[in-house]
């Protein structure tokens, strides 16, 4: 089986207003019920502050998006958030279709694959909490299309430099797209007809195009010690589980309902005996089997959140492999599954309305925190606020700190749990110069306590002035103390080795 010709017809105008639409509807709606940014956020902002070529859990495409904020500081950070994650959602559904009618070489099974992404939660809900896993839904079909076309009869000579190209990206956003790049490495070594691509430029060209993408990542992770390796590791432990058959499950209950409706509609799937389409499902199937063995022989943590993206490519593939299906059958299959967009917008908003589980309280107070711990700042420095550190709470102001501050937590190489949020260089001389806003530990006043995880890496530094003030995590929750202390500008002469922190009760 060969797969149709590289379509050459652009998307309907239909598919372009479907895709604003999610947009437009989905941006605000998630704007508006969310009471905070998740941790991720913070993270990612940090990383895009530090500028380097990796970070300890993720490379360097995570900072990346997030360098808007630190370059316009009037960009809110909950709506750019919200905007790139359902604009890189509707980037991949855009090549959920086009992979779907790509391989099928049919409209209406691309629509159907489309349509199929309604039965998951993940696109919608489930990808917001992550400063990773949104890139690889917007990546992710868009590399699978291009290595379809790739893997024809006829490529033109543009398409492994451009899948080189998608690959780098995908895997700078999070490491697992190395499960199918190293399928189709094996591929290229096993399959005789595959291992011409070798005597091609172009394929060279590409590989040197990835090289070029990755080889700082890898170089950042050689001078700190792996450190995101180190982390996965960390995640799981040796244990025979059945947590990964659960998430396996969890995750790709679409592709099951949707074989099922296949079946009860009078439609048949059928596996490819050659062609693109059978290498594509090859290179897809053959890494999740083995990332399922692996998970189900070490319990990890965030099993699911590692599966997640995988859904996305599956649906365009299975719609690809549907045969015998009566076109009725099919339309009414593909209206059924659009009535369910609007469907779980609405589900959505009535969880956050009716505010089950206090799922819209969550540490919400992290913004009014923020805000008053800033302007605390500004009450006794005209000077921005470039610097803060301290306990927990010190790292919301990187975010939602109007003046973007950056936190004066040093990177430790050799320690064992390097620190996700971090300043790479940070001297001394700079805290000198640019002052610093301390935050104190949740629940403790404003004792020499209260600052331990500052005095750890800055014994030399005391604060001029102190302020008690109080954070509620949501509405309704305890008010905990919490210290505020500043170290002016430029306050050399108060810097000095040893001086006990005077204690305010």
């Amino acid at each position: 089986m060969t797969t149709p010709r590289w379509p050459r017809a652009a998307p309907p105008p239909w598919l372009i207003l479907w895709l604003f639409l999610y947009v437009a509807l989905w941006t605000p709606v998630a704007l508006w019920l969310s009471p905070a940014l998740p941790y991720d956020a913070v993270e990612a902002v940090n990383w895009a502050q530090s500028g380097e070529w990796g970070s300890p859990k993720n490379p360097w495409l995570v900072g990346m998006m997030m360098k808007p904020l630190i370059y316009f500081s009037t960009l809110a950070p909950d709506g750019y958030w919200y905007a790139i994650h359902f604009a890189a959602v509707a980037s991949g559904m855009l090549g959920v279709w086009m992979l779907a009618r790509r391989l099928s070489g049919r409209e209406d099974l691309a629509w159907l694959a489309l349509m199929a992404l309604n039965l998951s939660g993940i696109i919608n809900v489930d990808i917001l909490p992550y400063n990773d896993n949104y890139l690889l839904v917007a990546l992710w079909p868009w590399l699978f299309f291009i290595l379809a076309r790739a893997l024809d009869s006829d490529p033109p000579r543009w398409v492994w430099p451009l899948f080189a190209l998608v690959a780098g990206l995908a895997t700078m956003a999070k490491y697992s797209t190395l499960a199918p790049l190293g399928a189709l490495f094996w591929l290229t070594l096993l399959c005789a007809d595959r291992r011409r691509l070798y005597r091609q430029p172009y394929f060279w060209l590409a590989i040197a195009l990835y090289l070029l993408l990755i080889i700082p990542n890898v170089l950042w992770l050689i001078a700190h010690e792996y450190s995101a390796l180190y982390w996965v590791c960390r995640q799981i432990r040796p244990e025979l589980n059945l947590r990964a058959t659960v998430a396996l499950l969890s995750v790709f209950y679409p592709c099951l309902l949707l074989a099922l409706l296949v079946y009860l509609c009078g439609g048949r799937l059928r596996w490819p005996p050659s062609g693109p389409l059978r290498s594509l499902l090859l290179l897809f199937l053959l890494p999740l089997a083995l990332i399922y063995l692996w998970l189900s022989l070490y319990r990890g943590e965030p099993v699911i959140e590692w599966l997640q993206p995988f859904v996305v490519p599956a649906l365009p593939l299975l719609c690809a492999t549907i045969h015998d299906l009566p076109a009725p059958s099919l339309r009414r299959l593909t209206r059924g599954l659009l009535a369910l967009a609007p469907l779980v917008l609405l589900g959505y908003l009535l969880v956050y309305h009716l505010n089950l589980r206090d799922c819209r309280a969550q540490w919400g107070g992290v913004k009014t925190f923020s805000a008053q711990a800033q302007q605390f700042w500004h009450q006794h420095s005209a000077a921005p606020l470039r610097l803060v550190g301290g306990g927990y709470l010190h790292q919301w102001l990187i975010l939602y700190g109007a003046d973007r501050p950056r936190t004066i937590q040093p990177w430790v190489v050799d320690t064992p749990r390097p620190p996700n949020v971090y300043t790479p260089g940070l001297t001394l001389a700079e805290i000198q110069r640019s002052g610093v806003l301390l935050v104190g530990e949740i629940g403790m006043s404003c004792t020499r306590e209260a600052f331990t995880s500052v005095w750890q890496y800055w014994p030399t530094l005391q604060p001029q002035i102190y302020h008690q003030t109080a954070f509620i995590a949501q509405p309704g929750a305890a008010a905990l103390p919490v210290c505020l202390a500043i170290i002016g500008p430029d306050a050399a002469d108060s810097i000095q080795r040893d001086q006990r922190l005077h204690e305010r009760r």
